[in-house]
């Protein structure tokens, strides 16, 4: 039976043309061509500033049965703060065009367009994990102190010229402006005290562009995310000690806090400045940050994942 209008799937495309070197304006023809010939009836969304992906889909999510997204990590990002925001959520699938991609990478989601909307035709979905910051989802990492706030300073511009290499040119500009941040942690039965000046709270295999964890077992679907927190540092030995177990990525140090939970809170006197997925997170004193379990159906490529056997989880349990 050929492509009709009664047994086609209808999809949503909501793309944002800034991200990366604006590579989907040059494959979005290319994008449409593979989700026709797939048999999906796909509408075609162009975003115009920040905050409109959330918009798209909390306005006309539910009119259809799958959502994809094309662009950086921020796109992705308001994606999911916009699918748990619907009663009736339907499975999305992520097609990858900016700088870093953390999030596709982890998924194992291609970085080629047309890669990444063939993984969407085939229709194998993950259960993925996310997790709120406040009340508000991030999807990989959320993260304070040194360098956390390079990826969404740096200027567009800088990026589309120079790719990756632009974070690192921002960061080396900014490297005098960061002091130590006085917290008090609490998670599960523990209370700890003291200065950091870095920490992450991932559900990521890759942050940053590097695949920070290694062969360490990183499951986006187990309920929990990962801790990290460096103490402050105060002479070059020290910081020495942090890269070195960085770099083998055994994390062995005194001035490494590291440990896994489904529910951290965080304090400080002073406001923080945060980042989520890479984006602005605000300035906040107290923080609670909790895993949401298999949250979302998110498309992926065959036999890199287990494919989703659980419904994800309704607003409701979201925000408890």
């Amino acid at each position: 039976m050929g492509f009709t209008v009664e047994n086609g799937k209808k999809l949503l495309l909501i793309y944002n043309p800034m991200s990366g070197r604006e590579q989907t304006r040059k494959d979005l023809s290319y994008i449409v061509e593979v989700f026709c010939k797939a048999g999906f009836l796909p509408t075609v969304i162009s975003t115009q500033k920040q905050g409109d992906v959330i918009e798209i889909i909390e306005s006309i999510g539910e009119e259809y049965d799958l959502i994809v997204t094309c662009g950086g990590d921020g796109t992705a990002n308001e994606m999911t703060n916009g699918l748990v925001r619907l009663e009736n959520r339907p499975k999305c699938g992520y097609i990858p065009t900016g700088t870093v991609n953390d999030f596709a990478n982890s998924l194992k989601i291609p970085t080629r367009t047309t890669d990444a909307a063939t993984v969407i035709t085939n229709q194998n979905f993950f259960n993925c994990d996310l997790c709120s910051f406040n009340g508000r989802i991030f999807n990989y990492v959320a993260g304070f102190g040194m360098f956390t706030n390079v990826s969404y300073v740096t200027p567009q511009e800088s990026k589309n010229v120079w790719g990756k290499m632009a974070y690192f040119f921002e960061a080396v500009k900014r490297f005098a402006e960061y002091t130590p941040c006085h917290l008090e942690i609490e998670y599960e039965d523990q209370k700890i005290e003291g200065s950091y000046i870095l920490g992450l709270v991932s559900n990521s295999e890759y942050i940053a562009s590097i695949d920070f964890y290694g062969k360490k077992n990183i499951k986006m679907d187990d309920g929990v995310f990962e801790v990290i927190m460096i103490k402050e540092l105060k002479n070059p030995m020290e910081m020495q000690d942090v890269l070195n177990a960085l770099i083998s990525r055994n994390f062995h140090s005194n001035y490494i806090l590291r440990f896994q939970t489904d529910y951290v809170k965080i304090h400080s006197k002073e406001n923080m400045s945060w980042t989520l997925d890479g984006e602005d997170g605000g300035n906040v004193t107290d923080v609670e940050i909790k895993n949401i379990r298999r949250a979302i159906h998110i498309a992926v490529p065959m036999g890199n994942l287990s494919v989703a056997k659980h419904q994800p989880k309704q607003l409701e349990d979201i925000n408890k």
